[in-house]
């Protein structure tokens, strides 16, 4: 996930400081804003990379055993 959300004061775009391993499924991700010094966290869904989209594609299609 490469969402940085805005501050929730000034606006500007935020840096990811710390992801915090939550409830099953979930985690916390802490946002600090490099203006303000703001803390702004969110919640979101723990995705298992190797279930995504494009790795599924990957592995179906180009993955090949070294010749």
């Amino acid at each position: 996930m490469s969402f940085r959300p805005l501050c929730p004061i000034c606006k500007s775009v935020t840096i990811l400081a710390q992801i915090t391993p939550s409830h099953l499924g979930f985690h916390i991700r802490t946002f600090e804003c490099q203006l303000c010094s703001d803390i702004h966290q969110i919640v979101t869904e723990w995705d298992d990379p190797m279930k995504s989209r494009e790795v599924a594609g990957w592995l179906q299609g180009e993955l090949r055993a070294p010749t």
